[in-house]
């Protein structure tokens, strides 16, 4: 999910981008034309007030969803760990231990000379905490490699092996 966001960053800062521009494009408009033309005077300085909040909310809100994405990425990615935990719909907490029972159930029922197939993101999480040799790991640089894994894995259990 991590280089999902990764991927998709630009294209959603450049959507986002236009959005905010053509909001900021309207509102400057009118600005200017109420100072372009003098006639009906009240009912332009009206607009204008109201054109300047609405610019100082977009500007406000833009500055705000700054610092809350900084805080939100600082959360999420300070203390990466394997073991997760969420609310449920009730709002008790819930701990989600998946990862760590499997690398457990590897080191257990496993031989100790074992070679792990797994995709490479798994790689260094099993060699640190089941204790057992793996294929790929994060700091494979052979791309072909990977790639031979993945089309392990993709194929059918006799194509695979």
């Amino acid at each position: 999910m991590v280089r999902l966001l990764l991927v998709l960053a630009p294209a959603v800062v450049i959507v986002g981008s236009i959005g905010l521009s053509n909001v900021t494009r309207r509102f400057t408009k009118s600005i200017r034309l109420y100072f372009k033309e003098s006639t009906k005077k009240n009912q332009k300085s009206i607009n204008v007030v109201l054109c300047l909040v609405g610019l100082l909310i977009v500007v406000f809100m833009s500055m705000k969803y700054v610092v809350h994405s900084n805080y939100a990425g600082i959360e999420a990615y300070s203390s990466p760990s394997i073991i997760l935990s969420s609310r449920s719909h009730t709002g008790n907490r819930v701990i989600i231990d998946d990862y760590r029972e499997a690398y457990y159930w590897l080191r257990s029922n496993t031989a100790q000379d074992a070679k792990i197939m797994s995709w490479w993101d798994y790689g260094y999480q099993i060699t640190g905490l089941s204790n057992r040799t793996v294929l790929v790991d994060n700091n494979t640089w052979n791309n072909t490699h990977i790639a031979t894994v993945g089309l392990a894995m993709a194929s059918n259990e006799d194509d695979a092996f």
